[in-house]
């Protein structure tokens, strides 16, 4: 199937994915996030938590014998999702914590037979983003690619329905062809791989453009109020964190993950940090680590000073 092969070539040349299914396309009237929040608590699925060396996390129930990357977990700290690879195409698979504890993780059911990648909750938790190749419905307001190619991948969305998920939609970036790597921060902005933010005004986003100054990197995670951004960098391999000065500008992207005893091709990034801002997750060796998340706050008070956003 060229899909496998074409999601293969998007994962190891550290250039990822975007999309969802069948509605319609979301290139009007989108929803304003919500700005209540949620109350973040978690019990981490039962495990020790981890100080400033990274530890596996979960093995046996999320890290396994398959490759596993790009874990998340929901604002309010009841669900878990990440990316399992079968047959070198990806899926994404969620856990809820019930009154009987963490279900075994299962195979959402919104993605049929296409790949899926990335999921990343909204600040909310009312609605998850991830990348996909499925096809786009015909009202499509864009330029539509050749099937099987790297532009083909998408952003898409489901919004919560109950105790389960709306039907899959594509979100619309002008001029977003090949953006992919959802992370969605408070007021609706989403980042993306290369390092580009869309922001959204009047229900509809704009085109991607790059932060100041310009970075490269991959699969960012974007603080909910954009005070920090990590993303994962391919040469060198590891995790960069920057932080945003109260001009808008940005610090120079310094390495978090110097310390971390991985060695080039075996990181894979991925990064995401819990909303209690404690543990930073990430991809190595296609498992799951965790580790505090002073890694990044230690390297927030050598750049910053009084000049960040708090």
């Amino acid at each position: 199937m060229k899909w496998e092969a074409v999601l293969t070539a998007c994962w190891f040349s550290f250039t990822c994915c975007a999309a969802d299914n069948r509605a319609g396309a979301v290139h009007h009237n989108q929803q304003e996030p919500d700005s209540g929040s949620q109350v973040f608590t978690s019990d981490y699925m039962g495990q020790e938590v981890p100080g400033l060396e990274p530890v596996l996390f979960a093995p046996g129930l999320i890290s396994t014998d398959r490759s596993e990357v790009a874990f998340e977990m929901s604002p309010d700290g009841k669900e878990a999702c990440f990316v399992r690879f079968f047959s070198n195409s990806p899926r994404i698979m969620c856990s809820r914590h019930t009154r009987e504890g963490w279900s075994a993780p299962a195979l959402v059911p919104f993605t049929g037979e296409y790949f899926s990648s990335h999921p990343t909750f909204s600040p909310d938790g009312s609605t998850l983003y991830f990348s996909s190749g499925m096809p786009l419905p015909p009202d499509w307001p864009g330029v539509r690619p050749a099937p099987d190619s790297l532009q083909a991948i998408k952003i898409w969305r489901v919004s919560r329905d109950g105790t389960g998920w709306s039907p899959p939609q594509p979100v619309f970036i002008p001029e977003g062809d090949g953006v992919a790597d959802a992370s969605v921060a408070g007021n609706g902005t989403i980042y993306t791989s290369g390092i580009l933010r869309s922001v959204l005004e009047n229900g509809r986003y704009g085109e991607p453009e790059e932060l100041n100054p310009p970075m490269e990197g991959h699969w960012p995670y974007i603080a909910p109020d954009e005070s920090f951004i990590v993303f994962g960098h391919g040469f060198p391999r590891g995790l960069w964190v920057s932080f945003r000065r109260l001009d808008g500008t940005w610090t120079t992207p310094r390495s978090c993950s110097d310390g971390f005893g991985f060695r080039g091709a075996e990181m894979n990034g991925t990064p995401f940090v819990t909303p209690d801002g404690k543990y930073l997750f990430f991809s190595a060796k296609h498992d799951i680590y965790w580790v505090a998340a002073e890694v990044i706050w230690n390297l927030r008070s050598d750049e910053c000073e009084s000049s960040c956003v708090d």
